[in-house]
């Protein structure tokens, strides 16, 4: 009976110090073979720039109505000018993928709807050729910058 107290308690005692032995194991990180300064080490952790610290601002209303004020000259300004049929869909996606990240619901969207149904439909449809209307400003600001350049060299 002693012989076998004595090799239980032998038992639990190799299996208790194989369980706490595998919990602090490290693997030994290797080094090159050949000579470098200690300041190239390798394996050493990583040193990443501090975290930017968020800033709080605070805008009182006036400063709120003078950007909306501004937004709305813009607006009315950019009404003037030509603007893209390609460019107004992807305004509209923006637009739409924005309500859809505040709201987590899709919009309504009729001519996106109209357009889907189109593709869904065997209906041909021939391409017609469209007459160049009046430049955009990106256009006008791009011709203005190419003529500058050009007349620079």
């Amino acid at each position: 009976m002693p012989q076998k107290f004595f090799i239980m308690i032998v038992l639990l005692v190799s299996v208790g110090l194989s369980v706490t032995a595998y919990g602090k194991y490290v693997r030994k990180q290797l080094q090159p073979d050949f000579f470098m300064p200690k300041e190239v080490q390798f394996n050493q952790p990583e040193k990443l720039p501090p975290l930017p610290k968020k800033e709080v601002v605070e805008i009182n209303s006036a400063e709120i109505i003078k950007t909306v004020d501004k937004l709305e000259a813009i607006q009315k300004e950019s009404v003037h000018f030509y603007v893209p049929d390609y460019q107004k869909k992807f305004d509209d996606y923006n637009r739409d993928i924005s309500y859809i990240n505040r709201s987590g619901e899709i919009p309504v969207n009729s001519s996106l709807k109209a357009d889907l149904d189109q593709m869904n439909s065997d209906e041909r449809f021939e391409v017609q050729k469209k007459e160049l209307g009046p430049e955009s400003q990106v256009s006008r600001a791009f011709m203005d910058v190419l003529d500058k350049v050009l007349a620079e060299n």
